[in-house]
């Protein structure tokens, strides 16, 4: 298996203390959760991330390193992930749509955005913090629960369900972006260019968490139904980004709903049922 390179409004927040220990295996388990087929030198590197994360959160693992190669512990997974072209501004191609990202609000006192970025609801944590879990529902355009427009001839508009946060001045943006077209939520992080992964059906709640398992290191853990599929899967998203501590001291942690827009906050646009 070869690694592939990258070219180039109800909120809950559970901030939980960064001193619970996460259970740790030794190589032996690791490579068990490894395929087969992964040899070599991809074995080793994504081994070695495996051994960091939970034991429950080791089924689908993508990685992704400082230097945008990505590794995965089954085939198939790394062609999940693509790095969305750069457009204009905050707009980017994906599939053939056009795609806003939100602003990005590493002040702490941006915890609003300003009118022309879109309506936007945030809670950010005080410094010290190192992981975020919760239940986030997902709303469908089929059932009228919402409306934006990141379609073909569309204007843009992308509805946002995420966390993140920022850890050594780095800004981080984790979690799943409205798809209109076939309405549907795909995985994304944005950090030094927008990744965006698999796509889980609309309509339903998701588990998500966002984490740091190891320095330099940031985690995004999901649980839902895949688009097309009946039964539930888990995936985790390692991601390399410099400044973020394990300890949390340097880490706000951060939960946001926005649908990111050019357009103002008079656009038409909407987003309901949302925690």
């Amino acid at each position: 298996m070869k690694k592939k390179s990258f070219i180039a409004v109800s909120l809950s927040l559970m901030l939980l203390s960064v001193h619970t220990p996460f259970a740790s295996a030794d190589g032996a388990q690791t490579h068990a959760w490894t395929d087969k087929t992964i040899t070599g030198h991809e074995r080793a590197v994504i081994s070695g991330v495996l051994e960091k994360l939970p034991d429950n959160e080791r089924d689908n693992v993508v990685y992704i390193n400082d230097k945008n190669e990505v590794f995965a512990n089954k085939p198939g997974l790394i062609d999940d992930w693509k790095k969305a072209e750069l457009i204009e501004g905050r707009t980017y191609a994906i599939d053939g749509q056009r795609v806003t990202a939100p602003a990005e609000t590493i002040a702490p006192a941006a915890a609003s955005c300003a009118k022309s970025d879109g309506p936007y609801r945030k809670v950010e944590s005080k410094s010290g913090y190192a992981w975020y879990g919760g239940n986030v529902y997902l709303p469908s355009a089929s059932k009228k629960e919402m409306y934006d427009e990141n379609k073909p001839n569309g204007n843009g508009d992308t509805a946002h369900i995420y966390t993140g946060g920022v850890g050594g001045g780095q800004e981080v943006d984790a979690g799943f972006f409205h798809q209109s077209t076939n309405d549907d939520w795909a995985m994304f992080i944005r950090n030094n260019g927008y990744v965006y992964g698999p796509r889980f059906e609309a309509g339903q709640t998701m588990q998500m968490k966002f984490y740091v398992p190891a320095n330099d290191q940031v985690a995004l853990y999901v649980v839902g139904k895949k688009k097309g599929e009946s039964s539930p899967i888990s995936y985790t998203l390692v991601k390399d980004v410099k400044g973020w501590t394990k300890d949390g001291k340097a880490n706000r942690i951060k939960r946001n709903t926005t649908i990111a827009t050019t357009k103002g906050t008079h656009s038409g646009m909407f987003m309901k049922n949302v925690y």
